[in-house]
């Protein structure tokens, strides 16, 4: 079995390292303790439908419930768009597609062997009858390297209010091979908060 990590790294996190004496009768060490500040966009990280407040459907990360999101049968759809391609349609998907049954969970690997900041941001997306296609296989768990255009089309607010959790910013999709894959995504349970880093692999 091979264990594939697609968890982009941190690239813009404040860490503030803290030494703290401990002393007993028995013992003396140093304890360190790390304080962070970061925005919940870094890293590869999950949205929840109430990452939007007119999708919200009171789920949080504390609250979504760990087997939702551990070892899902995921259909893998291996795409090539270029920088600057445009859209990605549903026939795209339909035709990337290997299996017949679809998963609780999809990852669309439409960039080839090119990872989201490999491209201008946004200028390879998913279009309406993408987004139709991947609610209506059923998918509740989306895992892609593009998702919204520039012109703001509407696609997590689209994705959100069918119960469709996302995933942005992996990396390495295109090491996965094609067809079905066992997906896990990892975030902390932090209290109320709807969209925050995540630790992402895949096993096939």
């Amino acid at each position: 079995m091979t264990v594939l990590d697609l968890t982009r790294p941190f690239d813009q996190v404040s860490i503030e390292r803290r030494r703290v004496p401990l002393h007993s009768g028995n013992t003396d060490y140093t304890g360190v303790i790390y304080n962070y500040s970061y925005d919940s966009m870094q890293s590869t990280y999950i949205d929840f439908p109430g990452h939007i407040e007119e999708t919200d459907d009171g789920l949080r990360a504390d609250s979504m419930p760990i087997g939702h999101l551990y070892r899902l049968p995921a259909d893998v759809i291996h795409l090539d768009f270029p920088n600057e391609a445009g859209a990605v349609s549903g026939e795209n998907l339909e035709q990337g597609t290997i299996a017949a049954d679809g998963a609780p969970a999809l990852i669309v690997n439409a960039l080839g062997n090119k990872n989201p900041r490999d491209i201008n941001e946004r200028s390879v997306f998913l279009d309406d009858s993408a987004v139709d296609w991947i609610i209506g296989r059923g998918y509740r768990l989306l895992i892609s390297d593009i998702y919204e255009s520039r012109e703001l089309l509407g696609v997590f607010k689209k994705l959100f209010a069918h119960g469709v959790t996302t995933i942005c910013e992996p990396v390495n999709l295109f090491r996965l091979p094609p067809g079905r894959v066992l997906v896990s995504a990892i975030p902390c349970p932090i209290p109320g908060v709807t969209q925050l880093p995540c630790r992402l692999f895949a096993e096939y």
